[in-house]
């Protein structure tokens, strides 16, 4: 038994030396990795506070909240920081959590609310409850920020609640929006701040929901994408209608920016993000088939989102997809739902007799607004300078402002509240 005792530890003694031994080629093969090009990636933030984010979920092991049952609280640690005077986190570690909190120096919680999120990225951005509790100053930071020796241009650390770690820049993508740290970290650490050596921040750690273990997003990007989350609460996306396999288009969403613009069957080259200091729009260059011969076109499209949202004007309460142009969140009435066409008809038999024309179930319905837009929610629009209305029509003059750069006014008339009235929409270059 002692032979066999001995054996059996040095047999384990021996597999923990070769588990060693094949570990230390990968860290060698790290640290003398070459040297990638982040000249792209520019610091933004010279200080960063790590902050733990506490989050709990109730669980029903019946699955059934009844009166008095007893249930469990899940509470689980995440990593987030301070930025802008609000909290940034992944978006996976809160989403459909009971309750989100910070603990304070003196071990008092304080409640946070969710500003509002970015799907595709898993970020989200907290604040609290309380309007009048100021963040920034008001955490020390979780842990300290240690300067180390490895002092090079890939050389990051990731500053989390359960501490520092770090690692190298290994790959920068093409539009320097991405970048890859070669390290794998706790899906807990997800959302934590990305720092040089010198304490700057330079990108967020983004979860394994949508990009693998070691992509993280650079400053640039996040901090456009922060300014429309704490805007908008959420991150702006492009809609341009493009069905495509492998470049080729194979169907154009009706309504969209696309549609009766690029046709199917062309082959996409690019597309292109453009937008400078007062707008912003989408260039498309494209190949088509025409008489035998690929030709080469280019065509300009306006920057359109198309977004879900629970309507508020029927009894229904329905999840409609919806564009937004500008500060309107509007449908096509020929795409409503039946639920919600007794509410258009109900407003256009309002009319008098002498508006029969008016009276045709066509158009486009506002479904919701921002605070500042001319229309109001309900409003049917019926022409767009004495044409039928359309998206067409509006995404023209969208352009049309944009390409000029100057304000283009439009002459709609609208079916609110049962009354036609004549509106004068400025689609502003500024």
């Amino acid at each position: 038994m002692v032979k066999f005792g001995m054996l059996f530890r040095a047999s384990i003694l021996c597999l923990c030396m070769s588990i060693c031994a094949a570990e230390q080629p990968t860290r060698a093969k790290n640290q003398s990795a070459k040297p990638v090009n982040r000249s792209s990636i520019k610091p933004q933030v010279k200080k960063s506070y790590s902050i733990s984010i506490v989050a709990e979920s109730d669980y029903y092991p019946n699955k059934n909240k009844e009166a008095n049952q007893v249930y469990i609280v899940n509470k689980n640690i995440f990593s987030g920081f301070l930025f802008k005077n609000k909290i940034v986190t992944a978006l996976s570690n809160v989403a459909n959590k009971q309750r989100i909190y910070l603990v304070d120096q003196n071990a008092n919680t304080v409640p946070l609310k969710l500003v509002g999120c970015d799907e595709s990225n898993d970020i989200a951005i907290l604040d609290c409850q309380d309007q009048s509790i100021k963040l920034a100053g008001y955490f020390k930071p979780v842990c300290s920020i240690l300067d180390t020796p490895q002092d090079n241009a890939e050389s990051v650390k990731i500053l989390s609640n359960y501490g520092q770690f770090f690692a190298h820049i290994s790959h920068v993508s093409s539009d320097s929006r991405f970048f890859k740290i070669d390290r794998k970290l706790n899906h807990r650490v997800y959302g934590a701040p990305i720092l040089t050596i010198n304490n700057q921040l330079i990108g967020v750690l983004l979860s394994e929901a949508k990009y693998n273990q070691h992509t993280a997003i650079t400053s640039q990007a996040f901090n456009e994408i922060f300014e429309q989350i704490v805007k908008y609460g959420r991150s702006q996306k492009a809609f341009t209608g493009l069905v495509l396999e492998n470049n080729v288009v194979m169907d154009v969403v009706k309504d969209s920016p696309s549609y009766e613009i690029i046709p199917t069957g062309a082959k996409i080259n690019s597309i292109l993000h453009i937008s400078n200091e007062n707008d912003k729009w989408i260039s498309i260059q494209f190949l088509f088939d025409e008489n035998n011969q690929m030709q080469k076109h280019e065509v300009n499209i306006p920057f359109i989102e198309s977004i879900n949202i629970v309507e508020k004007l029927s009894e229904h309460r329905l999840n409609l997809e919806t564009f937004v142009l500008k500060d309107s969140y509007i449908i096509n009435i020929e795409s409503l739902p039946n639920e919600l066409l007794g509410y258009v008809e109900s407003q256009l038999q309002k009319l008098p007799q002498n508006q029969n024309y008016y009276k045709t179930l066509n158009g486009l319905l506002v479904i919701t607004t921002d605070k500042n837009s001319l229309f109001k929610p309900g409003d049917i629009i019926k022409t767009i300078n004495n044409k039928p209305a359309s998206f067409k029509l509006l995404y023209q003059s969208m352009m049309q402002s944009i390409m000029s750069k100057q304000d283009h006014k439009e002459l709609i008339y609208v079916v609110r509240d049962g009354k036609l009235i004549q509106l004068e929409i400025s689609f502003k270059y500024k």
